[in-house]
């Protein structure tokens, strides 16, 4: 985690924007900055049901279908199982379909979820490719000019058997605590805050994350993106506010519950996976991304809070403490401030 986080000070040249953080906020009475840096360690452990995956070859033409029993719910597990056959077998990605979960082929399946189910489709998938590239070894020994189509034409002659199927269970955690491997990322946030509306601005995020070797760095930054904002959501907007007296949520529908939109992405965004850093305990060295950035996304509360005393300081000559609650909405910030509209005088 050491290194991680010394390789984002650097990169984000935190220790000079801090400074460049301070010089406005002296210089600016209607906007105010803030800067933090946020880190992250988090634990992923193997459910215990695992999730089988079928792989079927067709003879006539070489196509390959998968059938397994993770749900794809946008995280990228079809795309990273289908990757991780077409390369097993050594076949172009566009000879390889994913058909639809079937829990008859793929019952009893573990749920989807922990963000580590991808990790075991993709190991369930390597299990059977490998098996049946042990079932066409034989024909490629016997025929080493033959292209893919041809070899599984004679396997096929000779009856081999072109499906396979494995679930993929992990071994009891025999380590430490609950967690097979831990996860470590670190973020940079910097915010502008408008003192006279409360309305603010994500200036700049860098984030330097630990995905081991990435199964598919496109879908691990896709997910860093996502968590990230939806934490943003958490620590901005997304306040639920009930009828004292019924209970009723007030606030159930998007006209008045605001979740983040594209206007709330940062303006700058800088996301980078960490190198050289293969996971011995992941699937093919890898680590899950879909759940840690959300924790990052605090930094968008503590930079807030910290441009929000800055203007409290300026308007009420105050530097005590001040507790806040997520979200940090406009109307909190704006009251957290300390600027009496009643009192301006123009």
């Amino acid at each position: 985690m050491g290194k991680l986080w010394q390789q984002l000070r650097q990169a984000s040249e935190f220790d000079k924007r801090r400074g460049e953080v301070d010089t406005f906020n002296k210089g600016n009475l209607w906007k105010k900055r803030g800067i933090t840096m946020t880190p992250a360690k988090y634990g992923f452990f193997y459910m215990g049901a695992g999730v089988s995956v079928d792989v079927a070859i067709y003879s006539r033409d070489g196509t390959v279908t998968v059938s397994q029993g993770g749900v794809e719910m946008g995280q990228g597990l079809y795309t990273k199982v289908l990757q991780a056959v077409a390369s097993t077998l050594g076949i172009p990605l566009n000879m390889v379909r994913m058909r639809h979960v079937n829990s008859h082929l793929a019952a009893n399946n573990t749920v989807t979820g922990g963000s580590v189910s991808s990790e075991h489709a993709v190991q369930s998938a390597i299990t059977c490719c490998e098996t049946l590239n042990e079932r066409l070894q034989p024909f490629r020994t016997k025929h080493p000019d033959y292209d893919w189509k041809n070899i599984i034409g004679v396997a096929s002659l000779a009856n081999v058997d072109l499906t396979a199927k494995h679930k993929f269970v992990p071994k009891k955690h025999d380590g430490p605590g609950m967690f097979h491997y831990f996860s470590y990322s670190a973020a940079v946030t910097e915010v502008e805050l408008d003192v006279l509306t409360g309305q603010s601005q994500i200036r700049r995020v860098d984030i330097l994350f630990d995905c081991g070797e990435s199964l598919n760095p496109t879908i691990d930054i896709g997910q860093i993106e996502g968590a990230y904002l939806m934490g943003v959501g958490g620590f901005m907007f997304e306040e639920v506010k009930h009828d004292s007296k019924t209970g009723g949520v007030l606030n159930d529908g998007t006209w008045e519950y605001k979740p983040p939109l594209a206007k709330d992405v940062p303006i700058d965004w800088r996301i980078k996976l960490l190198a050289d850093a293969r996971n011995p305990l992941g699937i093919r060295g890898s680590k899950a991304s879909g759940e840690p950035p959300i924790v990052l996304s605090s930094g968008v509360f503590y930079s807030l809070k910290q441009a929000m005393e800055a203007a409290h300081l300026d308007n009420t000559g105050s530097s005590e403490f001040q507790p806040s609650v997520a979200p940090l909405t406009v109307e909190r910030l704006r009251l957290g401030c300390g600027f009496n509209m009643a009192k301006m005088t123009l």
